[in-house]
């Protein structure tokens, strides 16, 4: 049950801080459409595997929950976790 909890909490940091990472262009006027900037996050999410380096809960190094585990976030939704030995799956959004 661990694990599902530091599982979606991932994925949760994952979009905070690619969300935050993306400038923000109002050369059209148009505050409100960011729908460019959506499918240049989804397309660099969806590009491979990704591993964590670093994570703090709450000050509290939690790095080592992830070591091994490889992240696939799939264009269906889904999302993949896999250390060789365990597989984890969910969705993300």
């Amino acid at each position: 049950m661990k694990k599902r909890f530091y599982f979606s909490l991932l994925v949760i940091l994952c979009f905070t801080l690619t969300f935050s990472a993306c400038s923000n262009n109002d050369d059209d006027g148009d505050v409100n459409d960011n729908s460019e900037q959506i499918a240049q996050v989804e397309n660099t999410v969806e590009s491979g595997t990704w591993r964590i380096t670093n994570f703090i809960d709450s000050g509290e190094n939690e790095t080592s929950d992830f070591t091994g585990y490889n992240f696939s976030f799939n264009s269906d939704g889904s999302l993949v976790a896999t250390n060789g030995t365990d597989t984890l799956t969910g969705t993300w959004s």
